[in-house]
């Protein structure tokens, strides 16, 4: 099944209720839009483009605000 463009996926343990993970799901998207979040994102991140890997905020964010993902394109962290 795809995910909507901008989802957020988390697995949670059978003891958690629904209501709760909800909760959870919030805090953390608005943890991760905060901009101190934003500006590590970006400094952990490179987007390999098929022939080469860049670390170029533009090409990132803008790879970011696409829609739908465009096919050989995938981020991966530096680590």
């Amino acid at each position: 099944m795809p995910r909507p463009a901008k989802s957020l996926t988390l697995v949670c343990t059978t003891g958690v209720s629904r209501w709760e993970s909800d909760q959870l799901r919030k805090k953390v998207s608005q943890l991760l839009a905060t901009p101190q979040m934003q500006e590590q994102f970006l400094k952990a991140t490179e987007l390999v483009d098929r022939n080469y890997i860049t670390t170029k905020r533009s090409r990132i964010l803008s790879e970011l605000r696409q829609s739908t993902p465009r096919s050989f394109r995938f981020f991966i962290n530096k680590n």
